[in-house]
């Protein structure tokens, strides 16, 4: 099993993959916190910097998932 992320540490998070036909830029996030569900870590993070075509494209995903 990974280990929790630390609260308030900094995170670079990394898309590996192109979608729209645009690709990812790194986006920096700040851990919140960290929470065990079963045998599971999730890691809650906010997000301190994003490009904003990269937002655009994420806010279109959680969008039509709300939907």
């Amino acid at each position: 099993m990974t280990p929790p992320l630390e609260p308030l540490n900094d995170v670079k998070v990394q898309l590996d993959f192109c979608a729209e036909a645009h690709c990812f830029e790194a986006i920096y996030a700040k851990v919140l916190e960290t929470e065990s569900r079963g045998s599971e870590i999730v890691n809650h993070l906010r997000i301190t910097s994003i490009q904003p075509d990269d937002r655009r494209i994420i806010t279109q995903w959680t969008e039509s998932v709300e939907a």
